[in-house]
């Protein structure tokens, strides 16, 4: 009879030991699928806002044909909390252009001060500005950046007049830079 006493107690400590392995490895495994991960943060800010040209501000109303007629210098900041990549896309949106389809252009130089990831390329000729919205291209951050010293890319866009046509009185030309996150 002690053996036979023996030998439950052994199977109740068997069961026991898988009943213990079978519990905590199901709760290691939901535990760390369940695991919720830190918040990644990334923040673009931008400089935008509106470029704008007034045709009689400029010499009197005549504008000579390849002349620069407005320029706008646009500074994009980005920080990233982890080591992922950080896009954005600068386009410029048309609001209103009097000067009519065809007539004017844009160029863009580009700089990448912190020497961090990749602007777009600046353009080798002037490229027609359409009538709604013109995407002047995507750059990139690289992370982790620092929020104390974020990475800096900077573009200069010029609008540039490159066809003669008339244009008389009060034309304008107003257009809005944005920048999204994310391409």
């Amino acid at each position: 009879m002690e053996h036979k006493g023996s030998i439950i107690l052994l199977i109740g400590l068997v069961i026991f030991s898988l009943l213990v392995n079978v519990v905590g490895t199901t709760f290691s495994y939901f535990g760390a699928q369940n695991k919720e991960e830190k918040a990644e943060t990334t923040i673009i800010t931008s400089n935008g806002g509106v470029l704008s040209l007034n045709n009689s501000d400029i010499n009197g109303g005549y504008v000579n044909v390849g002349e620069v007629v407005a320029s706008k210098e646009v500074t994009i900041d980005g920080t990233i909390s982890n080591a992922k990549d950080l896009s954005y896309t600068l386009s410029l949106n048309v609001l209103n252009n009097g000067y009519g389809d065809g007539v004017l252009y844009y160029t863009v130089t580009e700089e990448n001060v912190s020497k961090n990831g990749t602007t777009f390329k600046s353009t080798s000729s002037p490229v027609a500005i359409t009538p709604d919205k013109n995407v002047l291209g995507v750059g990139t951050f690289v992370g982790p950046i620092d929020s104390s010293k974020p990475a800096t890319h900077k573009y200069k866009i010029d609008i540039i007049r490159q066809f003669d046509s008339v244009v008389s009185g009060d034309v304008t030309f107003d257009a809005k830079l944005v920048v999204v996150q994310g391409s």
